[in-house]
């Protein structure tokens, strides 16, 4: 089994440790659409293994209302904040990215993904909570974009 581990960097930023839902999985959602495409590159030894080389295309964006998986986080609240009802959540996200895949050709899977591209995530959110009897409504949304390197290597345990 691939058992993933995030060094302490990644730990820490939102959506890797899960919080709200099971992290960028969810608020992904099902509602992917765009393009994914892989080509060929060729056989080649990486670091003594036989490794076949793909190259990587995503050009993909989502919608998803998370407002249910939110409403269960909210279910685990502490007494102090008093009732909490999630009007609505709903996260955006575009993602370009290029890179190469390489594959264990004798394991048969992974050994090393390199991913670089551009992120766009806008989340947008209404909820009411009633701390301490005090009706309190709360309206957010943020937005952030910006690029990204990322690397995935695979290792024998």
């Amino acid at each position: 089994s691939l058992v993933p581990e995030l060094d302490e960097e990644m730990a820490s930023f939102p959506g890797m440790q899960g919080g709200m839902g099971e992290g960028m999985a969810d608020m992904i959602g099902e509602s992917i659409e765009g393009t994914a495409s892989g080509e060929f590159k060729g056989l080649q030894d990486l670091e003594g293994v036989n490794v076949a080389a793909i190259a990587i295309k995503l050009d993909i964006e989502s919608t998803n209302d998370m407002t249910e998986q939110v409403m269960e986080q909210m279910s685990e609240m502490p007494d102090e904040v008093g009732e909490v009802s999630v009007d609505y959540m709903d996260v955006e996200l575009e993602l370009e990215a290029e890179g190469t895949l390489y594959w264990n050709m004798d394991a048969g899977h992974a050994h090393m993904l390199e991913l670089s591209g551009s992120i766009h995530l806008i989340m947008d959110m209404a909820m009411k909570m009633s701390p301490g009897g005090q009706e309190m409504s709360l309206e957010q949304m943020f937005e952030m974009s910006g690029t990204f390197d990322n690397s995935m290597s695979v290792t024998a345990k």
